[in-house]
Parts: structure tokens; C-alpha cells; sequence
């Protein structure tokens, strides 16, 4: 279920980050592709898309929309079964 995969997905995230409470769900995607990118002063993005490749492409573009610094990068992209 959606439920129990964002309970997973925040509980990895929260082990990765030692720190409970750490992580939020910001992207969900079911038969799908999603990509998280990231900059250096804490901006981030995601997009999903029909293929990593692409969701890959537009998560950057999101990132970089909300502070004009250095180029966001793709940090994780991931497709969920289909």
C-alpha cells in the first residue's frame, strides 16, 4: 500500500540521516519513475515521469527554480514496478 511504502521509505531515510523525525515524503509515483535532485544551499526538486531519464531531466529544472545558484543535480531516481 501507499502507506506502508512511505512508512518504509521515511524509516530508511531516518536510519540514513540518524536522526528520527529527519525525513518527509515529498513525491509519490505508482508505475512510474521519480527523481529527487538537490543544491547546495538546502533547494530541491522532484518530477516523475514515464521513465528515471526523464524525470531525471526535470527534477533539476525544478530545484534550480526555487534559488538561482549553483545548477541543481539529480541525487536518486527510481521506477516503481510496472
Amino acid at each position: 500500500s501507499r502507506a506502508a511504502a512511505e512508512r518504509a521509505a521515511r524509516t530508511q531515510c531516518d536510519r540514513s540521516a540518524k536522526r528520527a523525525g529527519a525525513c518527509v515524503v515529498r513525491s509519490a509515483f505508482d508505475r512510474s519513475c521519480g527523481a529527487l535532485a538537490t543544491g547546495n544551499y538546502g533547494e530541491w526538486g522532484t518530477a516523475t515521469a514515464a521513465t528515471a531519464g526523464a524525470a531525471g531531466k526535470e527534477a533539476p529544472g525544478q530545484c534550480d527554480s526555487h534559488l538561482p545558484t549553483e545548477p541543481c543535480k539529480v541525487v536518486v531516481s527510481i521506477c516503481s514496478p510496472r
